[in-house]
Order: C-alpha cells, then sequence, then structure tokens
C-alpha cells in the first residue's frame, strides 16, 4: 500500500514541510522541495481539493502548490497568489471552490481564482473585505463567505455580490467599567448543516453565536473562556458542540444548548494553532507551537495519540481513513500471532517435559552411589 493511502493526519509546518502521519503504525513521512525549506517558506494554510485527491497548501510567500495524494508529489512550481504584495501582507486561509482557489490576505484581500489558468481570466473575482483579517471561511453550500480580524467585525458575503457584506455584525455593549469592547474576530465557523448560524472566537476570550437570520446583529449567545486570546475552533459532529483553544493551550468544548463548558482536554504545552475534527469519528485533532500532534477521544476527552514532529505547526487536515478499524484489525492479527507463538512454545514444552520427567537429578545419584558403598 502507498504511503499516501494509509495516513490518518497532514499537517502544515512553520519550515515549509508537509507532514504526513499513520497514527495506527504511529509513523511520519516529510514531503518537502529541498530547495524550498525554511521559514520564509511557511505553510500557513492547507486544504483539501474539491474531489479529495489533492491538497493545497498556502505559503507565506503568498504562492500555493498542489501536493497530489496519488504521486506524493509537490506540482513542480509554485503558483503565485494573484496581486499578492509580499512583505506587506501575509496569507490568511486558502479554500478550494469548484476546482478554484479562494485565498484570504491579513490587508482583506479576496481572490477567487484558477490555478491552471495563466491568463489574465484566472481571477474569478475579486474584492476587499478591509484590514487586519484574521480568518476567512466558506459555508458549506460554499453559497457565501465570512471573514473578521481586528477592528474588523464579522461580516457574510455572498458570492453574486462579493462587494457589499449581506450581514455585518454589530459590536457588544460596554463592559461594566462602561468601556468599550474591542472588535477581534480571531477564528469563524458556520454551524453544521447551517447557513445562517455563525460561531466565532475572540481575541477577548470569547465564544459567540450569531444568528442572521433576525434583525439583531448582536450575538445570540456568548460565553467565556479563561483570560487569554482564543486562536482557533472547530465544530464535532455534534451540531451543538464546539472545541476551542487559545494562547496559553487551553482546550475546552462547549455546548450551545448548555450554554456552558463540558469538557476540558488537557496535555498541551503551548499555543494551539489549529484543530480539526474527524468527519466521521468523535476525534479531534490539534497542532502547535509545542511540535506535538494531539488525538483526542471527543466523548471522554483522553488522549489517544501523541506524536513529536519536531517542527512547529500551523494546520492540521484529518482525512477520511477509519483508523479506529485499522487499529482493531491490527491488534486482532497481533493477537493472533501471539496466540500461535504461544501454542508452539506449549506444544515444545509437551515434547520436553517426558525426557525430563525420566532424568534423574543430580541428589538422587550420589544418594545412591553412597548406598551401594
Amino acid at each position: 500500500m502507498s504511503k499516501t493511502k494509509s495516513v490518518n493526519v497532514w499537517l502544515g509546518s512553520e519550515i515549509g514541510i508537509l507532514k504526513a502521519v499513520n497514527l495506527v503504525g504511529k509513523t511520519a513521512t516529510n514531503y518537502f522541495d529541498q530547495k524550498k525549506i525554511g521559514k520564509e517558506n511557511e505553510i500557513l494554510s492547507t486544504c483539501w481539493s474539491t474531489d479529495k485527491k489533492s491538497i493545497f497548501c498556502g505559503f507565506k510567500r503568498g504562492t500555493v502548490r498542489d501536493f497530489n495524494i496519488e504521486s506524493g508529489q509537490f506540482s513542480e512550481d509554485p503558483i503565485s497568489i494573484p496581486d499578492f504584495k509580499t512583505g506587506k501582507e501575509d496569507l490568511v486561509r486558502i479554500h478550494s471552490k469548484d476546482d478554484a482557489i479562494m485565498s484570504c490576505t491579513s490587508s482583506g484581500n479576496i481572490t477567487l481564482w484558477d490555478p491552471r489558468n495563466d491568463c489574465e481570466e484566472k481571477i474569478k473575482f475579486q474584492t476587499n473585505v478591509g484590514p487586519d483579517i484574521y480568518d476567512m471561511t466558506l459555508c458549506h453550500d460554499q453559497s457565501s463567505f465570512a471573514t473578521g480580524g481586528k477592528e474588523n467585525p464579522l461580516k457574510i458575503f455572498d458570492f453574486e455580490n462579493p462587494s457589499e457584506p449581506i450581514f455585518k455584525a454589530k459590536n457588544v455593549p460596554h463592559d461594566w467599567l462602561q468601556l468599550r469592547v474591542p472588535v477581534w474576530v480571531t477564528g469563524i465557523k458556520y454551524l453544521k448543516d447551517s447557513k445562517t448560524q455563525i460561531v466565532t472566537t475572540t481575541g477577548t476570550s470569547k465564544i459567540r453565536l450569531y444568528d442572521i437570520t433576525g434583525e439583531r446583529r448582536r450575538p445570540c449567545l456568548e460565553m467565556n473562556f479563561d483570560k487569554y486570546p482564543l486562536t482557533c475552533l472547530t465544530l464535532t459532529n455534534n451540531a451543538n458542540q464546539v472545541i476551542v483553544a487559545n494562547t496559553r493551550g487551553n482546550v475546552g468544548m462547549f455546548d450551545f444548548r448548555k450554554k456552558a463548558l463540558v469538557r476540558v482536554f488537557k496535555g498541551f504545552a503551548g499555543s494551539v494553532r489549529s484543530m480539526e475534527c474527524h468527519p466521521n469519528l468523535d476525534y479531534v485533532a490539534s497542532c502547535g507551537l509545542d511540535r506535538f500532534l494531539r488525538i483526542h477521544e471527543i466523548n471522554s476527552g483522553k488522549l489517544e495519540y501523541k506524536v513529536y514532529l519536531k517542527a512547529r505547526l500551523n494546520s492540521v487536515l484529518f482525512s477520511s481513513l477509519d483508523f479506529m478499524e485499522e487499529k482493531r484489525k491490527t491488534e486482532q492479527v497481533d493477537l493472533e500471532a501471539n496466540n500461535l507463538k504461544r501454542k508452539l512454545e506449549e506444544s515444545d514444552d509437551e515434547e520436553v517435559d517426558p525426557v525430563w520427567r525420566r532424568m534423574k537429578t543430580a541428589d538422587s545419584d550420589s544418594s545412591g552411589s553412597d548406598g551401594e558403598q
């Protein structure tokens, strides 16, 4: 079997290496171009292609490379993001949409472009959503997208008219000291199977749930987690649960119905930069500055796997492979092998035992000789 076909988790690193991890075998493989390794080639964002046969990697220099899962090879040359201003803006996020790539930069430039087209028509649309963007996400049906950042509130845009937002969040009321609360959106996700409900995290430790169907532009639910800036979030297979992480490596799961923290995931030693839940199983993968990939079981909070990967990690992608089924098969094969080995050892002992029983001990020989004398 090809190495890439048995990969459970893909990770983008700070030195430009795409890392592939097989959880059952506890092995990690690096994919990279020797000429393109270093901090200046940092992988900042990764996403699956539409057909799930390749991974797009977004680099710090404003380029994208296509990694083919079947061949285990990167595309020959990096593809430059249109109108990317190197040194003046950073890549924030990339997504795939209808065989095209949607890129977002820190200066608010949103571009949908065709990586296979070199002519001027490669850009399908382009807009600017304002400066200091921290995150951008696509709706499940790819009909809209949402953005947010520092002093740049949550905005939702329709692809039919991306120049004006169809929703713009209003800042929350002043705090108990009557001081203005800073706007600082750090993560955004559409709720599962919903086009109108969106959850965000903030640099002021807040988790906020918005419903854009109503007239109210403020969050319909707000919860607090710790006292440090939140860095990322992911949604579980339960539509009412969200997992968030902060700069101190504290990770917790919140329930929207209970409006409270329901579970804490332990074992972290630094800022968490990316998390993703398995598409079918109740497991969450996380990575960050401490260079470890961690896999937690969502319902129990148990740390199932911990893999050291030698480099700071920025992004994580779960494959759809059922690694628990693979683990069960491996354990069954090992159990059968151990049982066979034990049976062989027992049969060898049964053949040897009669021989040993017929032999006299050294004490009996010496006592017999004393009697004859």
